[in-house]
Protein backbone atom coordinates (compact mmCIF):
# COMPACT_ATOMS: atom_id res chain seq x y z
CA UNK A 1 0.00 0.00 0.00
CA UNK A 2 1.43 3.33 -0.77
CA UNK A 3 2.03 5.82 1.98
CA UNK A 4 -0.06 8.56 1.02
CA UNK A 5 -2.84 6.16 0.37
CA UNK A 6 -6.02 5.96 2.64
CA UNK A 7 -5.38 4.05 6.31
CA UNK A 8 -8.88 2.15 5.93
CA UNK A 9 -7.89 -1.22 7.07
CA UNK A 10 -6.49 -0.47 10.36
CA UNK A 11 -9.70 1.95 11.03
CA UNK A 12 -8.02 5.03 12.15
CA UNK A 13 -10.25 7.41 12.71
CA UNK A 14 -8.71 10.73 12.48
CA UNK A 15 -11.82 12.50 12.84
CA UNK A 16 -14.89 12.04 14.85
CA UNK A 17 -17.55 14.74 13.90
CA UNK A 18 -20.81 14.80 16.56
CA UNK A 19 -23.52 15.68 14.19
CA UNK A 20 -26.01 17.98 15.49
CA UNK A 21 -29.27 16.75 13.53
CA UNK A 22 -31.67 18.32 15.63
CA UNK A 23 -29.35 20.59 18.00
CA UNK A 24 -26.35 22.34 18.94
CA UNK A 25 -24.06 20.95 21.13
CA UNK A 26 -21.63 22.98 23.58
CA UNK A 27 -18.34 23.55 22.95
CA UNK A 28 -17.19 21.85 26.34
CA UNK A 29 -19.26 18.95 25.39
CA UNK A 30 -17.64 18.47 22.07
CA UNK A 31 -14.53 18.53 23.65
CA UNK A 32 -15.01 15.86 25.99
CA UNK A 33 -17.41 13.71 23.19
CA UNK A 34 -13.53 13.91 21.08
CA UNK A 35 -11.92 12.69 23.69
CA UNK A 36 -14.31 10.18 24.02
CA UNK A 37 -13.86 8.95 20.55
CA UNK A 38 -10.10 8.18 20.90
CA UNK A 39 -11.49 4.78 22.51
CA UNK A 40 -13.31 2.51 21.22
CA UNK A 41 -16.72 0.92 22.23
CA UNK A 42 -15.12 -1.03 24.42
CA UNK A 43 -12.99 1.81 26.44
CA UNK A 44 -9.91 0.09 23.80
CA UNK A 45 -7.54 2.81 22.73
CA UNK A 46 -7.25 2.49 18.95
CA UNK A 47 -3.89 1.26 18.25
CA UNK A 48 -1.92 0.16 14.86
CA UNK A 49 -2.11 -3.03 13.03
CA UNK A 50 0.44 -4.74 14.85
CA UNK A 51 0.01 -3.28 18.28
CA UNK A 52 -0.07 0.11 20.40
CA UNK A 53 3.13 0.97 19.98
CA UNK A 54 4.90 4.10 21.13
CA UNK A 55 5.90 5.71 17.90
CA UNK A 56 2.80 5.20 16.21
CA UNK A 57 0.93 6.92 19.13
CA UNK A 58 2.94 9.85 18.72
CA UNK A 59 2.72 9.62 15.52
CA UNK A 60 -1.48 9.93 15.77
CA UNK A 61 -1.26 11.85 18.14
CA UNK A 62 0.99 14.68 16.46
CA UNK A 63 -1.66 14.44 13.27
CA UNK A 64 -4.93 14.59 15.69
CA UNK A 65 -4.21 18.54 15.95
CA UNK A 66 -5.11 19.02 12.13
CA UNK A 67 -8.59 17.55 13.01
CA UNK A 68 -10.22 20.01 15.84
CA UNK A 69 -13.78 20.96 16.24
CA UNK A 70 -13.42 24.45 14.45
CA UNK A 71 -15.00 27.22 16.55
CA UNK A 72 -16.02 29.05 14.10
CA UNK A 73 -17.98 26.86 11.63
CA UNK A 74 -20.71 23.66 13.10
CA UNK A 75 -23.15 22.00 11.65
CA UNK A 76 -26.67 22.96 12.02
CA UNK A 77 -28.58 20.48 11.11
CA UNK A 78 -30.91 19.21 8.60
CA UNK A 79 -32.80 23.14 8.13
CA UNK A 80 -29.19 24.17 6.70
CA UNK A 81 -29.66 21.38 4.83
CA UNK A 82 -32.54 20.56 1.88
CA UNK A 83 -33.97 17.05 1.35
CA UNK A 84 -32.07 16.21 -2.25
CA UNK A 85 -35.40 15.49 -3.16
CA UNK A 86 -36.72 19.35 -2.86
CA UNK A 87 -34.91 19.73 -6.08
CA UNK A 88 -37.97 18.73 -7.50
CA UNK A 89 -40.15 20.76 -6.24
CA UNK A 90 -42.34 23.54 -8.50
CA UNK A 91 -44.66 24.58 -5.92
CA UNK A 92 -44.84 24.55 -2.04
CA UNK A 93 -47.51 21.90 -1.72
CA UNK A 94 -45.75 19.56 -3.94
CA UNK A 95 -45.46 15.89 -2.43
CA UNK A 96 -42.30 14.45 -3.65
CA UNK A 97 -41.34 10.94 -2.75
CA UNK A 98 -39.37 8.60 -3.07
CA UNK A 99 -40.10 6.69 -6.19
CA UNK A 100 -36.29 4.23 -6.91
CA UNK A 101 -37.23 0.53 -5.48
CA UNK A 102 -34.64 -2.74 -5.16
CA UNK A 103 -34.25 -4.79 -8.32
CA UNK A 104 -32.91 -7.20 -5.46
CA UNK A 105 -33.29 -7.88 -2.13
CA UNK A 106 -34.98 -6.22 0.95
CA UNK A 107 -33.81 -3.71 3.86
CA UNK A 108 -33.89 -4.77 7.11
CA UNK A 109 -34.15 -1.17 9.32
CA UNK A 110 -32.24 -2.66 12.36
CA UNK A 111 -29.31 -3.98 10.51
CA UNK A 112 -25.78 -2.14 10.27
CA UNK A 113 -25.19 -1.64 6.41
CA UNK A 114 -22.34 -1.01 4.07
CA UNK A 115 -23.21 0.87 0.78
CA UNK A 116 -20.83 1.10 -2.77
CA UNK A 117 -21.72 2.51 -5.75
CA UNK A 118 -20.68 -0.69 -8.12
CA UNK A 119 -20.84 -0.03 -11.88
CA UNK A 120 -19.88 -1.66 -14.87
CA UNK A 121 -17.20 -3.86 -13.00
CA UNK A 122 -16.87 -7.39 -13.48
CA UNK A 123 -17.74 -10.46 -11.55
CA UNK A 124 -15.27 -10.75 -9.68
CA UNK A 125 -15.12 -7.67 -8.05
CA UNK A 126 -18.61 -8.10 -6.24
CA UNK A 127 -17.47 -11.61 -5.36
CA UNK A 128 -14.48 -10.32 -3.58
CA UNK A 129 -16.30 -6.95 -2.04
CA UNK A 130 -19.50 -9.35 -0.78
CA UNK A 131 -17.32 -12.19 0.20
CA UNK A 132 -14.68 -10.75 2.18
CA UNK A 133 -17.19 -8.73 3.88
CA UNK A 134 -19.51 -12.03 4.93
CA UNK A 135 -15.83 -13.96 5.73
CA UNK A 136 -15.51 -11.24 8.82
CA UNK A 137 -18.47 -12.38 10.07
CA UNK A 138 -20.84 -9.45 9.13
CA UNK A 139 -24.54 -10.34 8.91
CA UNK A 140 -25.99 -6.65 8.08
CA UNK A 141 -27.10 -6.09 4.67
CA UNK A 142 -25.20 -5.22 1.55
CA UNK A 143 -26.54 -2.30 -0.41
CA UNK A 144 -24.96 -1.63 -4.24
CA UNK A 145 -26.30 0.88 -6.51
CA UNK A 146 -25.32 -0.89 -9.97
CA UNK A 147 -25.78 -0.03 -13.68
CA UNK A 148 -28.72 -1.18 -16.06
CA UNK A 149 -25.64 -3.06 -17.81
CA UNK A 150 -24.24 -5.35 -15.48
CA UNK A 151 -27.64 -6.87 -14.98
CA UNK A 152 -27.83 -7.94 -18.95
CA UNK A 153 -24.90 -9.94 -17.79
CA UNK A 154 -26.39 -13.49 -17.00
CA UNK A 155 -23.33 -14.46 -14.24
CA UNK A 156 -23.73 -11.34 -12.50
CA UNK A 157 -27.28 -11.04 -12.70
CA UNK A 158 -27.68 -14.44 -11.06
CA UNK A 159 -24.39 -13.68 -7.80
CA UNK A 160 -26.47 -11.07 -7.15
CA UNK A 161 -30.13 -12.23 -7.15
CA UNK A 162 -29.03 -14.71 -5.01
CA UNK A 163 -26.51 -13.34 -2.71
CA UNK A 164 -28.70 -13.22 1.15
CA UNK A 165 -29.36 -9.81 2.72
CA UNK A 166 -27.81 -7.82 -0.27
CA UNK A 167 -30.05 -5.57 -1.60
CA UNK A 168 -29.21 -4.18 -5.54
CA UNK A 169 -30.62 -1.22 -6.89
CA UNK A 170 -30.08 -0.16 -10.32
CA UNK A 171 -31.00 3.44 -11.41
CA UNK A 172 -31.84 4.31 -14.87
CA UNK A 173 -29.00 6.48 -15.94
CA UNK A 174 -28.98 8.76 -19.26
CA UNK A 175 -25.17 9.21 -19.42
CA UNK A 176 -23.33 11.53 -22.74
CA UNK A 177 -20.07 11.37 -24.13
CA UNK A 178 -17.21 13.92 -24.68
CA UNK A 179 -19.52 14.69 -28.24
CA UNK A 180 -22.77 15.01 -25.56
CA UNK A 181 -24.28 12.08 -27.82
CA UNK A 182 -26.05 9.91 -25.45
CA UNK A 183 -24.49 6.31 -24.76
CA UNK A 184 -25.50 3.88 -21.74
CA UNK A 185 -21.76 3.18 -20.39
CA UNK A 186 -20.73 5.44 -17.75
CA UNK A 187 -17.34 4.73 -18.60
CA UNK A 188 -15.55 3.94 -15.39
CA UNK A 189 -17.58 7.12 -13.89
CA UNK A 190 -15.43 9.62 -16.81
CA UNK A 191 -18.71 10.59 -18.33
CA UNK A 192 -21.54 12.76 -16.77
CA UNK A 193 -25.04 11.41 -16.50
CA UNK A 194 -28.40 11.92 -15.15
CA UNK A 195 -30.51 9.56 -13.16
CA UNK A 196 -34.07 9.47 -14.32
CA UNK A 197 -36.82 8.68 -12.08
CA UNK A 198 -35.39 8.78 -8.58
CA UNK A 199 -38.05 10.56 -6.98
CA UNK A 200 -42.01 10.64 -8.22
CA UNK A 201 -45.08 13.41 -7.46
CA UNK A 202 -47.48 11.68 -5.55
CA UNK A 203 -51.13 12.47 -5.21
CA UNK A 204 -54.31 11.75 -3.15
CA UNK A 205 -51.63 10.63 -1.00
CA UNK A 206 -51.58 7.22 -1.87
CA UNK A 207 -48.38 5.77 -2.82
CA UNK A 208 -50.17 3.84 -5.94
CA UNK A 209 -50.39 7.39 -7.28
CA UNK A 210 -46.76 8.22 -7.98
CA UNK A 211 -45.64 9.74 -11.29
CA UNK A 212 -42.10 8.72 -11.86
CA UNK A 213 -40.04 12.39 -12.58
CA UNK A 214 -37.17 13.23 -15.20
CA UNK A 215 -33.80 13.91 -13.17
CA UNK A 216 -33.98 17.84 -13.15
CA UNK A 217 -29.99 18.22 -12.10
CA UNK A 218 -27.65 18.55 -14.92
CA UNK A 219 -25.63 15.74 -15.95
CA UNK A 220 -22.38 15.16 -13.51
CA UNK A 221 -20.58 12.14 -12.76
CA UNK A 222 -21.71 9.01 -10.82
CA UNK A 223 -19.07 10.14 -8.57
CA UNK A 224 -21.57 13.08 -7.18
CA UNK A 225 -24.87 10.81 -8.19
CA UNK A 226 -24.01 8.08 -5.57
CA UNK A 227 -24.54 10.35 -2.61
CA UNK A 228 -27.82 11.21 -3.92
CA UNK A 229 -28.69 7.18 -4.10
CA UNK A 230 -27.00 6.91 -0.44
CA UNK A 231 -28.83 9.13 0.45
CA UNK A 232 -32.37 7.49 -0.53
CA UNK A 233 -30.99 4.18 0.80
CA UNK A 234 -29.78 5.17 4.67
CA UNK A 235 -33.93 6.18 4.56
CA UNK A 236 -34.59 2.21 4.86
CA UNK A 237 -32.84 2.27 8.22
CA UNK A 238 -33.19 3.23 11.98
CA UNK A 239 -31.10 6.24 13.29
CA UNK A 240 -28.59 4.53 15.57
CA UNK A 241 -27.52 1.70 12.73
CA UNK A 242 -24.50 1.97 11.55
CA UNK A 243 -23.27 2.49 7.98
CA UNK A 244 -19.92 2.28 5.86
CA UNK A 245 -20.39 3.97 2.91
CA UNK A 246 -16.96 2.71 0.52
CA UNK A 247 -15.75 2.31 -2.52
CA UNK A 248 -16.40 -1.36 -4.12
CA UNK A 249 -14.01 -1.63 -6.42
CA UNK A 250 -10.67 -1.25 -4.32
CA UNK A 251 -11.79 -2.47 -1.43
CA UNK A 252 -11.29 -6.17 0.31
CA UNK A 253 -12.69 -6.31 4.11
CA UNK A 254 -9.93 -8.16 6.77
CA UNK A 255 -12.43 -7.47 9.40
CA UNK A 256 -15.94 -6.67 10.55
CA UNK A 257 -15.99 -2.95 9.97
CA UNK A 258 -18.47 -2.32 12.96
CA UNK A 259 -16.90 -4.89 15.75
CA UNK A 260 -15.88 -1.83 17.99
CA UNK A 261 -17.53 0.85 17.13
CA UNK A 262 -19.84 2.59 19.83
CA UNK A 263 -22.99 1.93 20.32
CA UNK A 264 -25.88 4.48 21.26
CA UNK A 265 -28.24 2.49 23.63
CA UNK A 266 -30.65 6.00 24.29
CA UNK A 267 -33.10 6.17 21.72
CA UNK A 268 -33.95 9.73 22.60
CA UNK A 269 -30.63 11.22 22.26
CA UNK A 270 -31.07 12.83 18.51
CA UNK A 271 -27.39 12.79 17.49
CA UNK A 272 -24.96 10.51 15.66
CA UNK A 273 -21.43 9.80 15.74
CA UNK A 274 -19.26 10.47 12.09
CA UNK A 275 -15.86 9.35 11.37
CA UNK A 276 -13.75 10.39 8.36
CA UNK A 277 -10.66 8.94 6.69
CA UNK A 278 -7.64 11.29 6.69
CA UNK A 279 -4.55 10.35 4.05
CA UNK A 280 -1.08 10.34 5.55
CA UNK A 281 -0.02 14.34 6.48
CA UNK A 282 4.02 13.39 5.99
CA UNK A 283 3.36 12.62 2.35
CA UNK A 284 0.60 15.26 1.45
CA UNK A 285 -1.79 17.54 2.09
CA UNK A 286 -4.46 20.03 -0.06
CA UNK A 287 -1.92 22.18 -1.34
CA UNK A 288 0.50 19.51 -2.04
CA UNK A 289 -1.87 17.77 -3.90
CA UNK A 290 -2.23 18.88 -7.52
CA UNK A 291 -5.52 16.53 -8.07
CA UNK A 292 -6.98 17.86 -4.76
CA UNK A 293 -5.74 21.39 -5.45
CA UNK A 294 -7.45 21.42 -8.98
CA UNK A 295 -11.01 20.08 -7.32
CA UNK A 296 -11.08 22.30 -4.91
CA UNK A 297 -10.42 25.63 -7.31
CA UNK A 298 -12.79 24.55 -9.61
CA UNK A 299 -15.40 24.27 -7.18
CA UNK A 300 -14.63 27.18 -4.84
CA UNK A 301 -12.16 29.33 -6.26
CA UNK A 302 -8.21 29.63 -5.88
CA UNK A 303 -8.47 32.06 -2.59
CA UNK A 304 -10.61 28.46 -0.71
CA UNK A 305 -7.99 26.30 -2.13
CA UNK A 306 -4.54 28.57 -0.97
CA UNK A 307 -6.55 29.05 2.61
CA UNK A 308 -6.65 25.14 3.06
CA UNK A 309 -3.43 24.52 1.38
CA UNK A 310 -2.07 22.89 4.65
CA UNK A 311 -5.07 20.92 5.93
CA UNK A 312 -4.98 17.21 5.28
CA UNK A 313 -6.73 15.22 2.57
CA UNK A 314 -9.90 13.78 4.16
CA UNK A 315 -11.02 10.73 1.53
CA UNK A 316 -14.44 10.97 0.00
CA UNK A 317 -14.32 7.11 -0.44
CA UNK A 318 -14.86 6.30 2.76
CA UNK A 319 -17.47 7.07 5.40
CA UNK A 320 -19.23 5.76 8.69
CA UNK A 321 -21.34 6.62 11.22
CA UNK A 322 -24.53 6.17 12.59
CA UNK A 323 -27.68 6.54 10.05
CA UNK A 324 -28.99 9.90 11.85
CA UNK A 325 -25.25 11.56 10.89
CA UNK A 326 -24.55 10.25 7.72
CA UNK A 327 -28.57 10.80 6.21
CA UNK A 328 -27.03 14.82 7.63
CA UNK A 329 -23.64 14.39 6.04
CA UNK A 330 -25.27 13.14 2.34
CA UNK A 331 -27.63 16.24 2.43
CA UNK A 332 -24.78 18.66 3.00
CA UNK A 333 -22.96 16.81 0.20
CA UNK A 334 -25.54 17.04 -1.93
CA UNK A 335 -26.83 20.10 -1.12
CA UNK A 336 -22.82 21.19 -1.91
CA UNK A 337 -22.99 19.64 -5.93
CA UNK A 338 -25.93 21.80 -6.45
CA UNK A 339 -24.12 24.96 -5.36
CA UNK A 340 -20.82 24.69 -6.72
CA UNK A 341 -22.47 22.64 -10.25
CA UNK A 342 -18.66 21.17 -10.64
CA UNK A 343 -18.67 18.22 -13.30
CA UNK A 344 -15.38 17.27 -13.39
CA UNK A 345 -14.47 14.10 -12.20
CA UNK A 346 -13.06 14.30 -8.43
CA UNK A 347 -15.54 17.03 -7.63
CA UNK A 348 -16.76 15.07 -4.71
CA UNK A 349 -13.17 14.59 -2.69
CA UNK A 350 -13.10 18.83 -3.55
CA UNK A 351 -16.65 19.10 -1.59
CA UNK A 352 -15.86 16.59 1.17
CA UNK A 353 -12.24 16.73 1.64
CA UNK A 354 -10.90 20.06 0.61
CA UNK A 355 -13.74 22.31 1.79
CA UNK A 356 -17.09 20.59 3.70
CA UNK A 357 -14.65 19.33 6.62
CA UNK A 358 -11.59 21.22 7.03
CA UNK A 359 -13.36 24.34 6.64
Amino acid sequence: MPSYGLVLLIWIALVAVRSSALRNVPEEQQHQQHQQHETTGTGRRLSSADGNTEDFQKKLDSHLALFQHSKEVQVLGPSSFPKPSNYHKTHPTDDIVINLQPVFGKHRRDQDVVMAFAAEYPLKTFVIFIESLRDTGFTGDIVLAVHELDLRQDDIKEYLSQAPNVVIYAPKQQCYNAENEEVESVKGGMRICQCHHLYGRRQGGSLANVTALPDPRPARTVAVTRYELYWIFTRNYNPQQWILLVDARDTYFQTNPFTDVPRQTDPSVQSGVLYFFGENVDATRLGKSKQNNKWLSNAYGKEAAAALAEKPIVCSGATMGEQISVETYLRAMVAESDETKTVLMGADQGTLGDELLPS
